[in-house]
């Protein structure tokens, strides 16, 4: 009776421990241990076995073939990862106040739309901290970041044929390599206890009595610190957006003081022009958007009749050569008709 109900709670309980292991030694445990590697690259696969730290090809050939492969494999290892070259991946290094490696993973989240081309929502991505400088407070960062776009599509290629990987594996350019986890930590499958592997009720008991007494009350005080930390980082991240609200909407405010300033040739500021676009357009046309680029002015904007505002715009003084950017088109829910016109400044500045 207990032989059946402790091996259950074993396996729960080491599952809920695989969240609590620091990111760093649960890669070094993956790249350490058994697992099946899936590479694809175009119509063509490759499929490598890893155990003992053996790297053995199991099978390459077309996409076609991927599942009759997998399903040749003799007790597959349970982690899978799906290969991805090096150079598909966006690597940067950051320096960072000493500081920040007590909350890396969270300053690096509210960095990831202004150190990447990318935000958060669209990549998968990793840290790993090269190096910190205690003497001068600075903290060397190396950041990995993917397209999620580009390793959902091979994902679900895998996924198709059988493959569900738990990661992706990248390698950079010391010969290492770096884990970037598609369902988070919790897809890591450690070794599984199994009844038949346990002969006696009393080694159940001391199995069960050493986990609760090594395990259990250490980490729940670790659960009453992340507890009280996930709380001060929430009230942390609650200030930074609003902060980041401000400093985006102040510097929104700064660049429109600025292009209504800029000077366009002789014609003066972007101010100006404007003023001049408005005194040649008929009363019934409102502009939506101003662009002002070496000389050629955009305009775009809704008027009761578009085909009336070249003739306006070629009667004014500042401005020549009006024309149509891209077909008028009828507004359904103003009753108007939206426009984009092109005109060179009057000066050819």
């Amino acid at each position: 009776m207990i032989q059946r109900f402790m091996t259950p709670f074993l396996n729960w309980w080491v599952g809920q421990l695989t969240g609590l292991i620091p990111a760093r030694l649960l890669d070094a445990y993956v790249e350490a241990g058994d697992a099946a590697i899936l590479e694809i690259a175009g119509d063509g696969f490759v499929l490598d076995i890893r155990r003992a730290v053996v790297l053995e090809r199991a099978g390459e050939g077309p996409v076609s073939v991927l599942a009759q492969t997998l399903s040749s494999v003799v007790d597959p290892p349970q982690m899978r990862l799906l290969r991805v070259a090096g150079s598909q991946a966006l690597r940067k290094t950051l320096i960072l106040p000493l500081a920040a490696r007590h909350d890396l993973k969270n300053v690096l989240s509210f960095e990831m739309d202004r150190e990447t081309p990318f935000e958060q929502a669209e990549v998968y991505w990793s840290h790993s901290v090269v190096s910190h400088d205690s003497a001068k407070g600075k903290l060397e960062v190396e950041l990995v970041v993917l397209p999620r776009r580009a390793a959902e599509a091979m994902a679900e290629t895998a996924r198709a044929a059988g493959f569900d990987p738990a990661a992706l594996e990248i390698a950079d350019r010391s010969g290492g390599t770096s884990l970037l986890w598609l369902g988070g930590q919790s897809q890591i499958r450690l070794p599984r206890l199994r009844p038949k592997s346990i002969r006696s009720k009393r080694l159940m008991i001391a199995v069960y009595a050493l986990a609760a007494a090594v395990l259990l009350a250490p980490f729940l005080v670790q659960e009453v610190h992340f507890l009280l930390a996930g709380r001060t980082i929430a009230a942390l991240e609650s200030k930074a957006r609003t902060a980041s609200a401000l400093q985006q909407a102040a510097n929104r405010r700064t660049a429109a003081v600025e292009f209504m300033g800029r000077k366009s040739g002789a014609n003066g500021s972007a101010l100006k022009i404007l003023l001049a676009a408005t005194r040649a357009l008929p009363d019934d046309t409102y502009l939506t958007g101003l662009s002002i680029h070496e000389g050629q002015v955009t305009m775009a904007g809704s008027s009761e009749l578009a085909a009336n505002l070249i003739k306006s715009l070629a009667k004014s003084p500042a401005f020549r050569d009006p024309v149509f950017e891209a077909a008028v088109v009828e507004n359904s829910s103003t009753n108007l008709e939206d426009f984009t016109i092109s005109t060179k400044l009057a000066d050819g500045s």
